[in-house]
């Protein structure tokens, strides 16, 4: 979703483009998870003066398209990238068109239509090895739907590291970020956990390895 807020404390992710708002209403996205109790990216982005986000569309490979219009007098005060159509503001009011890549993973054709996964899915982190994050991603079935889903991170002598996911999940396919913060360089294993009665086997667990390399 899209909007403004001139708040200094609407609710950021530690990936956003900017945790800070930089002068009047700023235009912020937020991106929640499929129960819509959890954010999965959100953030500011805007010039010095008033912005504002109106309109949003999801495009291929999790790509965010927002557009609006900014007051800021010196537009490029408001964030361009290079080659663009305009960098400057050529009056009051400009309208804008900003692009954030790869923000959604989901599965789908050009439509949008969803395609539900048929099994429950851990996938290998990429990159692998990595320094100092990386992504993975997890398939949640029909039948494991509305279940608890344990995801956590462990060393290499099975110390719980960190819990990245910790909440009932819909069907469908996630992305969860990795900040290996100051942890050192070595092995690790994320380890993907289910309970169902719905499922044949009523216990899914999962565990794959990742390499930290400072």
């Amino acid at each position: 979703m899209t909007g403004n807020s001139a708040t200094r404390d609407f609710p950021t992710t530690t990936d956003a483009y900017s945790q800070t708002n930089n002068g009047g209403p700023d235009v912020v996205l937020s991106v929640l998870n499929s129960s819509g109790n959890s954010l999965i990216y959100s953030t500011y982005i805007g010039g010095l003066s008033t912005d504002f986000g109106l309109s949003i569309a999801l495009g291929k490979n999790g790509n965010i398209f927002i557009s609006g219009f900014s007051e800021a007098n010196n537009f490029k005060n408001y964030p361009t990238t290079k080659g663009v159509y305009n960098e400057t503001n050529s009056g009051l009011s400009d309208a804008f068109a900003s692009k954030f890549s790869n923000l959604i993973t989901s599965v789908g054709d050009e439509n949008n239509t969803n395609i539900l996964p048929k099994e429950i899915t851990l996938e290998q982190n990429y990159p692998n090895p990595f320094n100092p994050s990386t992504i993975i991603q997890y398939a949640i079935s029909p039948a494991a739907a509305g279940q608890f889903v344990s995801l956590k991170v462990f060393d290499l002598l099975g110390r719980e590291v960190t819990t990245l996911v910790n909440e009932e999940k819909s069907a469908g396919t996630y992305t969860v970020k990795f900040n290996s913060g100051n942890l050192s360089s070595g092995i690790y294993f994320y380890r993907i956990a289910i309970h169902s009665d719905r499922l044949k086997t009523k216990n899914f667990v999962e565990t794959k390895k990742m390499v930290l390399l400072r």
